[in-house]
């Protein structure tokens, strides 16, 4: 038979209970149960603490600093470096018209001429491809190249037309559909000079995800 239940304890000698406080007040709980001396040591290593903090912030602050500077200047470098490879893909690529070409071209109307506007647009569709493919060779744009067509602008001079080109690079059949994909290039020429200049396009994207550099086409391609 189980006899505790019919037992006493006398007062003051029964088990004491205390819960824990809160878990923002357990530190003062830990300093009063502290001794004397444990509360000076607790206070030494304190003082010691806020005063290497004291000593070691400013750099910390120096380093923060120092830290933020290289980053701004490293990404300050790779927007010039990205600048500079845009400005070199962008740059007027230029050839001439033959004589042989040019005599053949209407004197009167010049390129104001369906078919003279269609003799240089020729020209342009080899001098580019040309460009490209020495391009693609030395790794800077993407091949292969499959194709390249110049369209003149309606509105012409007898001296000078402008250009719509398309450099093909990628023809994909799906669910009964092209999809088509390449370079567009802004062209030039100039009669009297016999001159020839193009320049491949990047334009921005309609929904950037992220800030996008931009060079305007120099104005020898337009």
């Amino acid at each position: 038979m189980d006899d505790r239940r019919d037992s006493w304890t006398p007062a003051g000698q029964a088990e004491r209970y205390d819960p824990l406080p809160g878990f923002l007040l357990l530190p003062a709980r830990g300093w009063r149960a502290l001794s004397p001396r444990g509360r000076r040591i607790v206070a030494a290593l304190t003082v010691a603490g806020l005063v290497a903090i004291a000593v070691a912030w400013p750099q910390v602050q120096r380093d923060r600093r120092a830290g933020e500077a290289e980053r701004a200047a490293a990404a300050a470098e790779s927007r010039a470096h990205s600048l500079r490879l845009l400005r070199e893909d962008q740059r007027p690529r230029r050839a001439v018209l033959p004589p042989s070409l040019r005599a053949r071209l209407s004197p009167g109307e010049g390129l104001e001429s369906p078919v003279a506007a269609g003799l240089v647009a020729a020209r342009l569709e080899s001098a580019i491809a040309r460009d490209l493919r020495a391009r693609i060779a030395a790794g800077r744009v993407e091949g292969p190249l499959l194709a390249t067509s110049c369209d003149p602008v309606r509105v012409r001079s007898r001296l000078g037309a402008n250009y719509n080109c398309f450099a093909l690079i990628d023809r994909t059949r799906s669910a009964g559909r092209v999809m088509e994909s390449g370079y567009r290039l802004s062209a030039r020429a100039e009669l009297p000079a016999g001159t020839l200049a193009w320049c491949k396009e990047n334009p921005r994207p309609l929904h950037p995800t992220s800030f996008v550099l931009s060079v305007p086409i120099s104005g020898d391609c337009r």
